[in-house]
């Protein structure tokens, strides 16, 4: 039997040591993990690398989804991160996804929702150290 693949998504660079600690636990359990930095991902010539990450995303069992404080690079001419389309394409192929969101973020998410609805304060203009824009937030509350 085939040992299940797990998709590791989030932006690379900024978090490539969780990515890393991730990639050594799941082969510890066995099963085979796909992180696009390790050549994981099958690159069909034909198609665009991010295609090539979502069209590799429905051949996983499991996903795991690490939001850190980058968007990352957005996807194609949509507002949305190559990340955010590879969760939403984990979702429509049914697969369980574990979300993981480092700490600073999760505690200035809270901020902004506190603050989205507010009539006297602009949440969008708020300076959040933890992240670099705040469609952030909007990922994590997807």
């Amino acid at each position: 039997m085939a040992a299940p693949r797990v998709f590791v998504s989030s932006t690379c660079y900024d978090l490539r040591y969780i990515r890393e600690n991730l990639r050594f636990f799941i082969r510890t359990l066995g099963y085979e993990p796909v992180l696009s930095e390790q050549g994981g991902v099958f690159y069909d010539p034909a198609l665009h690398v991010q295609d090539a990450c979502l069209a590799d995303v429905p051949t996983c069992q499991l996903f795991i989804r690490i939001v850190g404080g980058r968007f990352g690079s957005q996807y194609k001419s949509h507002k949305t991160s190559i990340t955010n389309n590879e969760f939403l394409a984990a979702v429509k192929a049914h697969i369980p996804v574990f979300a993981l969101v480092e700490q600073g973020v999760y505690d200035q998410y809270h901020v902004y929702l506190a603050n989205r609805g507010s009539k006297f304060v602009d949440a969008e203009k708020i300076n959040y150290p933890s992240v670099d824009s705040t469609r952030v937030f909007d990922f994590i509350s997807a």
